[in-house]
């Protein structure tokens, strides 16, 4: 039998509460959910916590709510909660890429898969920093004179990329 994982979760919006919700009932330990800041809404303005932070709260796991990760304590308490796994929901970003600015520049990509789907699996397969980056090197791809065909995403990163040189991550040309 496996151990548990040790898992911290972050994310935002609606849409993030069914991953965690699944994770709440799953067999793994979430140690702490990241969301950001409490904002203001409503014709008061008055502070509302993320539908993340909701449910993480009705369900007795600690909340953390930086302004960023550039506090270096910050990146320090995550480390000090010795995960095995951190789970990012940033897909809005893809999403946002999708259903905006891609209806200007036209739907149809000269790639398969498709920019926003090859996007979503580099996240999956090496995170939201490498593959963000990934994903971002193949759009500026997909124009007239750039590169077409079958692209999948790689199976492993390039040796030569760093989270400090992430251009490193993506093949631009």
């Amino acid at each position: 039998m496996m151990k548990p994982l040790r898992l911290v979760f972050a994310g935002t919006p609606e849409f993030s509460l069914p991953p965690l919700e699944l994770l709440v009932g799953g067999p793994d330990t979430l140690l702490a959910v990241y969301t950001q800041p409490d904002r203001p809404a409503g014709r008061g303005r008055k502070l509302q916590p993320s539908p993340v932070k909701k449910c993480a709260l009705a369900n007795g796991i600690e909340v953390r709510q930086p302004l960023n990760f550039k506090d270096p304590e910050e990146p320090a308490r995550l480390a000090a909660l010795q995960p095995d796994l951190m789970i990012v929901v940033a897909y809005g970003l893809i999403q946002g890429y999708r259903y905006s600015l891609s209806m200007f520049m036209g739907r149809n990509c000269r790639h398969a898969p498709s920019c926003s789907e090859f996007t979503r699996d580099a996240i999956w397969q090496h995170g939201f920093w490498p593959g963000g980056w990934m994903g971002l090197a193949r759009i500026t791809r997909c124009r007239p004179g750039g590169t077409h065909g079958h692209d999948p995403v790689p199976e492993a990163l390039p040796a030569a990329a760093h989270w400090y040189v992430p251009w490193r991550y993506g093949r631009w040309k």
